[in-house]
């Protein structure tokens, strides 16, 4: 099972933008992975029904919640001193309790992910592989892997309400436990990340309170490496450190990157012969997306080139020092689009969805129309002419037949 929580706040097309939840079902699909995914979400009516419908037809099952702010006003008061997103974050892993308690049949492992995050291997195939373990990856909780997850998190929920009652009380004795444990050098490494990992007073995030629970024995946190290792899998939670996170994985300098595709699979991508499981297009690492392909595309109407070389992103270095690009990012949904493999890969997902074309068209417009993809949605729509103008995916709801 695959679980989502996702915030919409805004205008459709603004969420979209930033969160292209169909594109991240996409490219489960396009793995090839049958897994059960729970999309977690408020205010679903300023979401158009065409789009729930589409979610709906890639096997997604979507858990409504109405009334968010109301019930962290009420229930956790302590949480108001943080904005909307710090206190969604803090409750999202109540709401997967919910609905955990209330499943009909016994959960054994759960993945949940952000929004932001794209499949390159199947989801089946991850928790095959890490069946048994519980895990953040790597200090983040975008990519977290739960078995028996009621365990964890009725464990997550006691400690909210602790933290709740006394939000200064609770942070500060935490924290000064961290604080002893950064004088030891006995820990195991994904211990050593939530030890030091860069706290807030107070604690001011989930992904900050988990790390502290982590280091306080209060949620558990396996080592997953040697799996790693047996099935050569490289993750991360941002794609712009692969050379720092897998050397602790047995991944040997230098680090080289292959991508191949086949016939069931457009996307696959190596580090050295480890396979790649997943990319987190986190801030950074999106804005370091856009950097690189406004260099080499021009993609950014009035881009001046930087003066300063934009070289591989996985150099042993430090990102910014790489780049001299200080405009806004592309979205999600734009890097996803104008990123050929990725492309692909998501375009086999929606693919495979029995739901009527011309809206998952509508909904990928984006996507450049080859002359054999052009050929295929003309015969798919029964010889009509696919009207395109502009070199980009245009189908329209109604065909013009006389032309």
């Amino acid at each position: 099972m695959v679980i989502i929580v996702a915030w919409n706040l805004g205008e459709f097309p603004l969420f979209i933008a930033n969160n292209p939840i169909h594109c991240l079902i996409a490219s489960i699909r396009g793995t090839g992975s049958h897994d059960e995914v729970i999309l977690i979400i408020n205010d679903i009516e300023k979401i158009p029904f065409d789009y729930v419908l589409l979610l709906e037809k890639m096997g997604v099952q979507i858990y409504v919640l109405n009334n968010m702010l109301s019930i962290i006003s009420s229930i956790y008061p302590a949480l108001n001193v943080f904005n909307f997103n710090e206190k969604a974050c803090f409750v999202r892993w109540l709401l997967i309790e919910d609905y955990l308690n209330n499943f009909k049949s016994y959960i054994k492992d759960v993945l949940v992910v952000d929004g932001d995050v794209l499949f390159l291997m199947s989801s089946s195939k991850i928790r095959e592989a890490f069946s048994g373990r519980t895990f953040i990856l790597q200090s983040c909780p975008a990519f977290t892997f739960l078995t028996d997850p009621l365990v964890w998190l009725q464990q997550y929920h006691s400690a909210l309400d602790l933290l709740n009652d006394d939000l200064n009380g609770f942070s500060q004795k935490f924290l000064a436990y961290v604080e002893k444990m950064r004088g030891q050098n006995n820990q195991r490494d994904q211990i050593k990340r939530s030890i030091n990992y860069p706290y807030r007073f107070p604690l001011a995030s989930d992904q900050d309170f988990i790390n502290a629970l982590i280091v306080n024995n209060l949620l558990r946190q396996n080592s997953f490496i040697d799996l790693q290792m047996l099935h050569k899998l490289a993750m991360t939670d941002n794609p712009i450190g692969f050379f720092d996170h897998f050397i602790e994985s047995g991944l040997t300098s230098p680090i080289k990157f292959k991508l191949i595709s086949n016939k069931k699979i457009p996307l696959i991508l190596y580090a050295n012969d480890y396979s790649v499981t997943h990319l987190h297009f986190q801030s950074g690492f999106a804005h370091y997306c856009t950097a690189l392909f406004a260099y080499f595309n021009d993609v950014k109407k009035g881009f001046v080139k930087p003066p300063l070389r934009v070289t591989y992103p996985y150099e042993k270095c430090r990102p910014s020092d790489q780049y001299n690009y200080t405009g806004g990012s592309l979205s999600r949904l734009q890097l996803y689009i104008n990123i050929k493999k990725i492309q692909s890969l998501i375009r086999m997902g929606w693919m495979s969805v029995m739901y009527q074309m011309n809206y998952r068209i509508d909904i990928f417009h984006q996507f450049r129309l080859t002359f054999l993809w052009k050929i295929y949605l003309i015969l798919r729509h029964g010889g009509k002419r696919v009207l395109n103008f502009t070199g980009w995916i245009n189908i329209r709801r109604r065909y013009d037949t006389s032309m």
